[in-house]
């Protein structure tokens, strides 16, 4: 998979059909994604986030990745969350890559 600008920027708008509806990327749960397009953009934005981590080691600056869970998730444990936080803390645990934020 390559990263174009478009999706180092994130400034990508999903190509959706009746048949193959994507689900809104800016805040929908996991949950309601089928596991194609989950799979598809987990690797999707595992390339974006090391591509933007390599940029900032090519200028000595450290990667760190803040993450707040939605509004309804935020107060419950990370493992009952319907987010994408345990992918994401599963990925960068896997690169040593930090990551901050909220519960």
């Amino acid at each position: 998979m390559r990263v174009t600008e478009a999706d180092r920027m994130m400034t990508v708008k999903p190509n959706v059909s009746s048949s193959n509806i994507i689900p809104d990327s800016s805040g929908s749960p996991p949950s309601i994604w089928n596991e194609n397009w989950k799979e598809y953009s987990c690797k999707l934005a595992e390339e974006i986030i090391l591509t933007w981590r390599d940029e900032l080691a090519l200028r000595n600056k450290e990667f760190v990745i803040l993450y707040i869970p939605r509004g309804r998730e935020f107060l419950k444990e990370s493992s009952e969350q319907d987010s994408w936080k345990s992918w994401l803390e599963t990925f960068c645990k896997k690169q040593d890559i930090r990551i901050g934020g909220i519960k």
